[in-house]
């Protein structure tokens, strides 16, 4: 079958899945938690609170290591006159060519 087929066009087929698996990229979530998730008694404003936040790695190479106090943070500070409660976390990963990104997503709801 290749010997029909012309050397340059060869070497375009074998060339194919290196460029595919070059620029390909994959996402994979490794760990989703929820907790309390009984509701509280008395209710007097109850809203929905998210916050989002990644950490940059190059060939294993971390840069930024406080990635999940920064999503913390920005969850308390959409609700400082409340508690938050029914959190739930999601943490996954995002690879692309020699690097990925770890992310982390907070989910609660501020109770007042």
């Amino acid at each position: 079958m290749f010997t029909k087929i012309s050397s340059s066009l060869k070497r375009v087929l074998c060339f194919l899945p290196v460029c595919l698996m070059i620029f390909s990229c994959t996402h994979s979530v490794h760990m989703y938690a929820a907790g309390d998730i009984e509701k509280p008694i008395s209710v007097t404003s109850m809203k929905q609170v998210s916050s989002d936040s990644e950490q940059f790695t190059v060939l294993g190479f971390i840069f930024d290591t406080n990635y999940v106090d920064e999503a913390v943070e920005k969850l308390r500070s959409q609700c400082e006159k409340g508690n938050i409660h029914f959190i739930s976390s999601r943490y996954s990963t995002s690879h692309g060519f020699l690097s990925w990104k770890n992310k982390l997503h907070l989910e609660g709801y501020c109770i007042e």
